[in-house]
């Protein structure tokens, strides 16, 4: 009797332990689950390309272009008013351009032109 006692004991601590270990497990996956969801995506800077031959620019945005300079971190444009442009490659190149139209515009109805146009920041800074 003493030893059937002692084997039930020990059968039911081998259960606990393994609902126990069961347990966690479940708990692993579960969080696991929870951290995969909500973990914040890998958010690559990605170049956006966009066709820089200058009958393209002048065709599609009217723009006439002399030179294009490629470089690392930006493209360089020198316009055939010698205006010189900077556009990052990491930022949206299509809306760089339409800030370009924007600001070449405005400076047609006051008169003015700009000798350099830095549009690589959020706000483009424009020199006279």
């Amino acid at each position: 009797m003493i030893y059937s006692l002692h084997k039930r004991n020990n059968i039911k601590r081998w259960l606990l332990i393994g609902i126990i270990i069961l347990g966690i497990f479940w708990f692993y996956l579960l969080f696991n689950q929870v951290i995969k969801t909500y973990r914040p995506k890998n958010v690559l800077t990605q170049t956006t390309t966009i066709d820089f031959s200058k009958e393209i620019l002048e065709q599609k945005h009217n723009i006439k272009i002399n030179n294009i300079e490629e470089q690392p971190n930006m493209i360089r444009l020198i316009l055939s008013n010698h205006i010189v442009v900077l556009l990052a490659k990491s930022k949206n190149i299509e809306k760089q351009i339409e800030a370009l139209q924007l600001i070449i515009n405005q400076d047609k109805m006051n008169d003015k032109q700009a000798k350099t146009i830095d549009l690589r920041f959020k706000n483009p800074i424009v020199s006279y």
